[in-house]
């Protein structure tokens, strides 16, 4: 077998580090491999070179990828936290009446529903107590009454004490109806042709949302003397009611779950009451919470039903009255009668509403 390659020794008197590898594998060394490296080596430094000529527009296009994400985060960011901000009063009030409601399933009612006239009294003392209370607390600074802590365990103690109130003197039924019997004043333009005379019902809100706004208007239609529409606007007609119900709101009872949608009807003025008003327009966005007070973002009508009978027919002749706004007497639709309406609590599928009578002896204070 023939070496691998020759060593050959350098001419006499010569010395050489030189190896000469003339014989090394002479069959390998075909020129047509020797090519193909080049051009191989060729290629490898044209891409390594147009990967450096691209290398600036690939920082830039990564530097602007950067920003677009960053600018993308911070809208998408700012969007979200606008909403937040936009549905705050309602989170924050939807959470509290949460909370109110689960205090209130721990407080037990400590009386027998039932017409006893003892247990009536009392509750009323002790109604009036807590109303005179939260009347006179004021919340602490850089609060409201709506996000007061003491001020909202004192509002959850009156609301509890209200509801065995109305259970005790109006009885355990599912709901209330008011029914207020209306007399027009010859300046409708229908006056001739028509009815002189209507009636619309307002069904009462339920008393685990808004207690104290049910229990006031049926105290205004038990002691009703006499009252009035007295104010035609574009958006609410207002009324007046004369009765031994003299004093304001405690304070601006609201549930989101019951909002100033048309056809509801609400509690005028600061504090609430006793004046109130049918809605003819969606006034959620008018006397919701931070409507009437932009100090107080919270805040807002108390409202305490809504029309079930006479929304399509008589409301609307009572905005017919030609002058707007707040009514000259002559002009007044007179309410001639308020009634409290009821249904037996096991026979709330019938359609008979009974006339609640007034059995008790306290009247308010």
């Amino acid at each position: 077998m023939a070496p691998l390659f020759k060593v050959r020794a350098p001419p006499s008197g010569e010395r050489s580090n030189k190896i000469d590898l003339t014989g090394y594998g002479s069959s390998n060394l075909n020129p047509s491999h020797s090519r193909d490296a080049t051009e191989k080596s060729s290629k490898i430094r044209r891409s390594k070179g147009l990967n450096v000529q691209y290398l600036p527009f690939m920082i830039v296009g990564l530097v602007l990828f950067a920003f677009y994400s960053m600018y993308s985060a911070k809208y998408r960011s700012g969007s979200v936290m606008k909403d937040i901000s936009n549905n705050h009063a309602f989170g924050m009030m939807k959470q509290q009446q949460q909370q109110q409601q689960q205090q209130q399933q721990q407080m037990a009612v400590p009386v027998a529903v039932g017409p006893s006239v003892e247990d009536e009294k009392g509750l009323a003392e002790k109604v009036a107590t807590l109303e005179k209370e939260v009347r006179s607390y004021t919340p602490m600074e850089g609060m409201f009454m709506e996000n007061d802590p003491t001020a909202q365990k004192m509002i959850s103690e009156l609301q509890h004490w209200t509801r065995a109130l109305i259970l005790s003197r109006y009885g355990n039924h599912n709901t209330f109806r008011v029914a207020l019997d209306l007399e027009f004043p010859p300046s409708i333009p229908d006056y001739n042709d028509e009815s002189k005379t209507g009636r619309v019902v307002f069904e009462m809100a339920s008393i685990d949302l808004i207690p104290c706004s049910v229990f006031y208007f049926l105290e205004i239609a038990r002691t009703f003397h006499k009252g009035s529409f007295i104010r035609n606007a574009a958006h609410v007609l207002q009324a007046n009611a004369i009765s031994k119900v003299q004093k304001n709101m405690p304070f601006q009872e609201y549930s989101p779950e019951h909002p100033h949608k048309k056809g509801s009807t609400g509690y005028a003025g600061r504090p609430s009451g006793p004046q109130f008003y049918i809605s003819i327009l969606d006034n959620t966005n008018a006397h919701g919470p931070g409507t009437q007070q932009k100090a107080n973002p919270y805040e807002a009508d108390s409202n305490f039903g809504d029309v079930v009978e006479g929304m399509d027919d008589v409301v609307p002749r009572i905005h017919s009255i030609p002058q707007k706004e707040f009514l000259d007497r002559s002009n007044y639709v007179k309410i001639t009668s308020m009634t409290i309406l009821y249904k037996e609590k096991d026979h709330y599928d019938n359609n008979e509403w009974k006339e609640w009578k007034d059995s008790s002896i306290v009247t308010p204070s």
